[in-house]
């Protein structure tokens, strides 16, 4: 996909609709369209202590706008999530450096589970990528 359509397809307001049905209306989330390493179709870095987000699409490996959005939703899910991050980071900063890889690579999986589980309970609840419930 190219940059043209998915700037078509990343309007404010597909963007203010899902931060609205996931309880991020008062954060201050940026889109930036950036090539990622292979494997990756975005990311996210937070700051929740600011309600700060930013997040990185890479628009030319997603095929079309559904799956463009698709990703979006799953990014957005993990700011839903950064208050775990959060406390990861503090927890971190107690263990010793052996447990620390360990801890971090159970972590990330958790995580991920995590937003896939609420990404299919959004499909099971039918609410599509713009964020309309489909009747």
């Amino acid at each position: 996909m190219d940059q043209a359509k998915a700037q078509k397809a990343l309007t404010p307001k597909i963007i203010n609709r899902w931060k609205y049905l996931l309880g991020l209306d008062d954060w201050d989330i940026t889109f930036k369209c950036v090539k990622l390493e292979d494997g990756t179709f975005g990311e996210c870095g937070v700051e929740p202590a600011h309600k700060s987000a930013s997040i990185n699409i890479d628009v030319e490996k997603h095929k079309d706008a559904t799956e463009l959005l698709e990703t979006v939703r799953h990014e957005l899910l993990h700011i839903v999530h950064a208050l775990f991050d959060s406390y990861r980071s503090s927890v971190i900063k107690s263990l010793a450096p052996n447990v620390v890889d360990v801890t971090d690579d159970i972590y990330i999986l958790a995580a991920e589970d995590v937003v896939t589980k609420l990404e299919n309970l959004l499909k099971r609840l039918d609410v599509d990528v713009k964020g309309r419930i489909i009747e």
